[in-house]
């Protein structure tokens, strides 16, 4: 009998299930090996879908299009499998030792590989364990345990003789066991360290099952990138373009010393590091410059770029594309990932972009710019989908722009992750901008331990004179007393330093106060007038940008100061669109079907405002289908079927129980909420 893994849509084509348990064992060793734990990663993915033996799972899987896709369980007798096998296995006195964590640690990642939620909790709030859970009702299903048996002895003739098995376990018991013993020196970030190594493992299998089952189903062989060529070629180009930068000027100077200093710097070991380069002193291409080199000297496969705002990855991945790229739409080694750019994959799709949106899924790509929210989202966020990318941050040079923008009440779990990276995720972290927030200096939590000489930039007070160009001065004063600019007053001081300087770059805190300053000033400019803010689309607000003759780079950088803080939550101006069609233009699929009866339905809520009586109803139909058509009664039918909630009268709104968006704004920057 053939053990079927996977099949293909609208094709009779199938992946074995040893061809599909060998190739994942192939992908998770490769991924493991950052951390020296090849056999850990490897025993996980190659017991992972040990289920699939059973008859249950290949009856459902010849016959899938009449059966609900995951409603047959495989994946807890790898798991109980693995479980039961480090304890046969083991030589270490019962109780707690690194065996008994190896043991729950893998057998919780094959458990929840499926697991929508990601790794099931060990302790929950309630004080329940779904993982003992899980185990628990498995332990006590007699059918199971026999299964089980049946699908072990079909894993040992199909997949892996099991002395040889014996082997490779125990291997990986013993990698795991020197892990835990470099573990064990860090006895203040020991449960922090175990949580990471956990969710390593859990990612290495996730990314490794999901290759091997998209290149199946795309017909694709795996990406192949030689790092060091890509890294080294880029790097040249880089150098080459830097050498023709004008130098005619002392500004121009100084940031061509400050990036040699980064380039000489990349020397150094590992670690966390500050790069506090001056705002306008070139800290992206000098970061840049830095991450290349490291990453060439210490053979690293990645460098990740991450920044807070999407606007300001816009820019930064458009200039680092046309210095690497020379063209700032290639996307060849570099990927964008934030919600603007990301795709789903299809079948119709190149080559090209079948590598591109594969690499979206795990980040698989040399160069990787992407949000401070989907960095935090792969080891923080629920499903396979976020956890899936987390290995590939290990191994890697990462470089946070502007990293004072990290939001308050997430320093703790950034810190925390960025000291796993350093100390055994194998990464070199940039910390950049012009302002350092003290992480390593916190009055509670914890303490994000820097390189011992972190600084990468020296004289760093002279360099900031150097770049001091800005001189603030406070025009919301009248007659020595406060006062709060009308947006009148505050367009006439605009034109009015047009008018004297040629150009102004006006910056607020608000969309809504951008836009009424813009639209007054409009009507007595007699120049160019621009708006940029986040509520515009990402393509629209690049044309406005390239349309922008005078100071286009610095309103690039301050973008984000012109109505950052997007508050119109749930709403956006640019919605997917949806093609029109004719009704009654073609054939439908239901068009020559029986009648469909989908039951009783909710038809709509009475609303006392609507109603006119002092309560909250609901509207009930039986809904059918008659030749693929649902006709819809009115509200007021008296074929519905009408139902009284609760008690609820209507909402009577006036000044006095609403609040003006920018009274909320003002509240919530007051409390720290933004």
């Amino acid at each position: 009998m053939t053990y079927i893994a996977h099949t293909k849509e609208n094709s009779e084509e199938i992946q074995t299930l040893r061809d599909h348990l060998w190739n994942s064992k192939m992908y998770a060793e490769k991924y493991g090996d950052i951390l020296g734990i090849p056999h850990v990663t490897g025993v996980a993915a190659l017991v992972h879908d040990l289920g699939k033996y059973r008859q249950e799972f290949q009856k459902y899987i010849r016959h899938s299009e009449k059966a609900k896709k995951g409603s047959v369980d495989h994946s807890s007798f790898g798991a109980v499998f693995l479980k039961e096998k480090v304890k046969e296995l083991s030589q270490q006195p019962e109780g707690f030792s690194a065996d008994s964590l190896f043991a729950e640690i893998i057998s919780n990642a094959v458990f929840s590989h499926h697991n929508s939620l990601g790794l099931k909790d060990y302790l929950n709030a309630r004080l329940k364990s779904p993982y003992y859970e899980r185990v628990e009702k498995f332990d006590i299903d007699p059918e199971k345990k026999i299964e089980l048996k049946q699908a072990e002895s079909l894993f040992y003739q199909e997949t892996m003789a099991e002395n040889d098995f014996n082997i490779y376990l125990k291997t990986a018991m013993r990698e795991f066991s020197q892990l835990f013993k470099e573990l064990l020196k860090d006895q203040d970030g020991l449960l922090d360290n175990l949580y990471y190594v956990g969710q390593f493992i859990y990612s290495c299998l996730l990314d490794a099952d999901r290759t091997d089952t998209s290149l199946f189903s795309f017909g694709k062989s795996a990406t192949e990138y030689q790092y060091d060529e890509i890294f080294e070629q880029y790097y040249g180009k880089l150098l080459n373009s830097i050498s023709k930068f004008d130098q005619s000027t002392k500004i121009n100077q100084a940031r061509s010393e400050m990036s040699d200093e980064c380039d000489a710097f990349a020397d150094q070991a590992d670690g966390i590091y500050r790069l506090s380069i001056p705002t306008g002193g070139g800290k992206t291409l000098a970061s840049l410059r830095y991450g290349l080199k490291h990453a060439i000297k210490t053979k690293k496969k990645h460098i990740i770029y991450v920044l807070p705002y999407i606007t300001i990855i816009e820019q930064n991945a458009e200039v680092i594309r046309n210095m690497l790229n020379g063209n700032s739409k290639n996307t060849t080694n570099i990927l964008e990932f934030h919600s603007n750019v990301s795709n789903d994959l299809t079948e119709d799709d190149t080559e090209v972009e079948k590598t591109v949106r594969l690499a979206e899924d795990n980040w698989d790509s040399p160069i990787v710019i992407t949000t401070t929210v989907q960095f935090l989202n792969c080891i923080y966020a629920k499903s396979t989908v976020n956890r899936r990318r987390f290995h590939n941050l290990c191994d890697s040079v990462i470089i946070f722009d502007e990293v004072q923008k990290l939001p308050l009440k997430t320093i703790a779990m950034f810190n925390k992750l960025l000291n796993f990276l350093s100390n055994i995720g194998k990464c070199d972290i940039v910390l950049c901008t012009a302002t350092q927030p003290a992480f390593d200096n916190l009055s509670s939590g914890t303490l994000l331990k820097l390189a011992g000489k972190p600084e990468m930039i020296s004289n760093l007070s002279s360099r900031i004179q150097q770049f001091k160009r800005v001189k603030i001065i406070d025009r919301t004063k009248k007659d020595g007393a406060d006062h709060q600019l009308t947006v009148t007053e505050a367009a006439e001081m605009i034109l009015e330093a047009a008018r004297a300087q040629g150009s102004v770059l006006a910056i607020f805190n608000t969309i809504s106060a951008t836009e009424r300053v813009f639209n007054e000033i409009k009507k007595g400019a007699q120049d160019y007038v621009y708006i940029l803010t986040t509520r515009m689309c990402p393509e629209h607000r690049k044309k406005a940008i390239e349309e922008i003759k005078k100071h286009y780079a610095i309103m690039k950088r301050c973008i984000e100061k012109g109505g950052r803080r997007d508050i119109f939550l749930g709403t956006r101006e640019c919605q997917g669109y949806v093609e029109p069609c004719k009704f009654g233009e073609g054939e439908s699929f239901y068009d020559n079907s029986d009648d469909r009866l989908f039951g009783t339905m909710v038809h709509g809520i009475d609303y006392p405002d609507e109603t006119g009586r002092d309560e909250l109803g609901v509207r009930l139909w039986n809904v059918v289908m008659k030749q693929g058509v649902i006709e819809f009664p009115r509200p007021d039918d008296e074929t519905l079927v009408r139902r009284s909630l609760h008690k609820l009268k209507a909402k009577q709104f006036s000044l006095s129980n609403i609040e003006s968006v920018d009274a909320l704004y003002a509240e919530l920057l007051k409390e720290g909420d933004l």
